[in-house]
């Protein structure tokens, strides 16, 4: 057993509350930004770097259950990587187009002026 259960109550509350609250961030920032096409980079980069942490996230919860660790120890891993790679991967996608649609707007609105 990697850690106890009071162990991974803490573990598993900071890590996943903290993987929320970012998502949340992000969420806010893509919404508010990327119709307008500001600050690509910093909402693109933003966006993979929680993916990388969330799809780190799950293969650890796997690599628990694949050694047939107890729930409590694969359960917080596994969680917050599944939330993050069924949510903000495809999201991630969608702002990309958002942002495409942007510069391909603020082209075609320079052009004419």
């Amino acid at each position: 057993m990697w850690f106890d259960p009071r162990f991974s109550g803490i573990v598993g509350g900071i890590m996943d509350s903290s993987i929320g609250v970012l998502g949340g961030v992000w969420g806010t920032m893509a919404g508010l930004l990327s119709r307008k096409g500001k600050h690509k980079r910093l909402v693109l980069s933003y966006a993979i770097v929680l993916i990388i942490v969330g799809v780190t996230s799950l293969f650890t919860g796997v690599y628990a259950l694949i050694m047939q660790q107890p729930y409590h120890v694969w359960y917080p891993f596994l969680l917050p990587g599944l939330i993050v790679a069924s949510i903000l991967i495809p999201k991630y996608l969608s702002v990309k187009k958002i942002y495409a649609k942007a510069e391909l707007y603020n082209i075609h609105f320079d052009e004419t002026t």
